[in-house]
């Protein structure tokens, strides 16, 4: 598995809008700080397929994450310590509507 890049990582919504140049992200591609924890919404690329373990853990603001359908494995503690009321957006039938409901986290379903 190939971590995501800068280049592929979209721009965040949070207080202030974030670009992926002002996080960084260590070898594995994991978001190791971003401004003053201020991450609440990640959209990540269609074409993402997989999840390091830890990569938004204790990211106590993001609260609106939107996962792709191809996504077929999401590391341990992944989203441990996110917001309390945390929606994630899913394709109905995927592994991330899966993955919610097996950790118990609020969902919806994406039409796209």
């Amino acid at each position: 598995m190939e971590p995501i890049t800068k280049e592929e990582v979209p721009a965040f919504t949070g207080p202030i809008q974030l670009r992926p140049e002002e996080c960084i992200l260590d070898e594995s591609g994991t978001f190791c700080e971003c401004p003053g924890n201020a991450l609440e919404q990640v959209v990540l690329p269609v074409k993402t397929t997989a999840i390091e373990a830890k990569t938004f853990m204790h990211r106590s603001k993001l609260k609106d994450i939107h996962l792709p359908p191809f996504i077929k494995v999401i590391g341990e503690n992944a989203f441990l310590g996110i917001h309390k009321d945390a929606v994630f957006h899913v394709i109905k039938g995927s592994y991330p509507e899966r993955y919610c409901q097996e950790n118990g986290y609020q969902y919806d379903y994406k039409l796209d």
